[in-house]
């Protein structure tokens, strides 16, 4: 899954792609009580970073973004996994790993333009934390830990509309295929956690089935929450037919009229059927896709085993017709497994995580 995305990447020099997908595996080794790992994968992730630094010139502003999206990932990464460490250790260890955590948050948030807002906003709380368990009764950190996250919240909702990093707002659209009942429901619900976690206020939310039908057209979430929330809801009872080359093609003509200054994820759930290389409607929305990158990021979840159809083993035509279209996002593009229901979820999990926002740190 990731780690197959990932060699490509590290092959192509994608520094964007490295850190964000090593952040997700990171975050994935936390979530299963390895943080040795997750902090190998935070030594690993810094080592592309710093190479790309080392031969980005100063004067291409392109390098620039891509440097401080990856600088900020790369901190904010270290730092979470650092303080997790720190909460098992005791007496001047822990001090140590604290202050070591404490150094990486506040990395994150010097280039804190470049990153996503809701990052910023994680990295804002655990470094609160971390200034509470280094001086628990100490009256400033206690007034910092109070005043950290609003006052980046205030900032970055200012500088939203013209950041040049990864803290724009989204256009998201949602392509799920719904002919499979057992995956509806773990579909629907991983939906749900997306637009609750990972989507701010000024984010355009889309779904479409994968027949081509529009469950609800590009919404924003506020003041639609609710709506948005009930419609996902009764997706579960939905079913649909799989025009999958004509339904990415209308997702791409809508995310295409977005403005500038809005990102773009399309996010499809499919078991590959309903698509063919040979479609006139693939072959556009490749088109719109790859003029697109790298603002416009494509996922394919990919349920091909589970989705009860392909009985004789994996398409070969149609799993070309999927490559093609990663290869139009380029290092924007990426196809995760979902050989599961299990690997469904973690599998939106890695989207939220590539996001930039992952939900929240638990226990904070």
């Amino acid at each position: 899954m990731l780690t197959d995305a990932l060699k490509k990447d590290e092959i192509l020099g994608n520094v964007r792609g490295m850190t964000k997908k090593l952040g997700a595996l990171s975050e994935a080794s936390l979530k299963e009580g390895n943080v040795d790992r997750a902090i190998d994968y935070c030594q690993r992730c810094e080592n592309h970073v710093r190479r790309f630094e080392q031969r980005s010139s100063s004067s291409d502003n392109n390098n620039q973004v891509h440097l401080g999206v990856a600088l900020s990932l790369m901190h904010f990464t270290y730092g979470q996994a650092l303080y997790t460490r720190a909460r098992d250790e005791h007496g001047q260890t822990r001090m140590e790993t604290l202050h070591q955590s404490e150094h990486r948050l506040v990395a994150a948030l010097a280039n804190a333009q470049y990153a996503d807002y809701n990052l910023n906003k994680r990295a804002c709380t655990i470094l609160a934390a971390v200034y509470h368990d280094l001086t628990p009764t100490d009256g400033t950190y206690e007034l910092l830990r109070d005043t950290l996250a609003a006052k980046f919240e205030a900032e970055f909702k200012t500088n939203m509309s013209t950041a040049t990093g990864g803290s724009r707002p989204k256009y998201v659209c949602f392509a799920i295929d719904l002919s499979w009942e057992p995956l509806k429901k773990p579909a629907c619900d991983a939906m749900l956690m997306i637009l609750n976690d990972s989507c701010g206020d000024e984010d355009m939310i889309g779904l479409i089935d994968l027949g081509g039908q529009w469950i609800f057209k590009l919404t924003k979430k506020a003041g639609n929450e609710q709506h948005l929330i009930r419609e996902i809801k009764k997706t579960e009872n939905r079913n649909s037919g799989a025009s999958l080359d004509k339904t990415i093609d209308d997702c791409m003509i809508a995310l295409s009229q977005r403005p500038s200054n809005y990102a773009g994820w399309l996010i499809v759930l499919s078991d590959m059927y309903g698509g063919s290389v040979d479609s006139s409607h693939g072959r556009h929305a490749r088109d719109l896709l790859s003029n697109a990158a790298p603002d416009t990021n494509f996922v394919f979840i990919n349920s091909w085993k589970t989705g009860g159809f392909w009985k004789e083993g994996k398409p070969t035509a149609e799993s070309r017709n999927v490559q093609l279209y990663i290869e139009a996002a380029g290092e924007t593009g990426i196809e995760l497994m979902a050989d599961s229901v299990e690997q469904l979820k973690e599998a939106f999990g890695q989207v939220a995580v590539m996001m930039g926002t992952g939900g929240q740190f638990e226990e904070l």
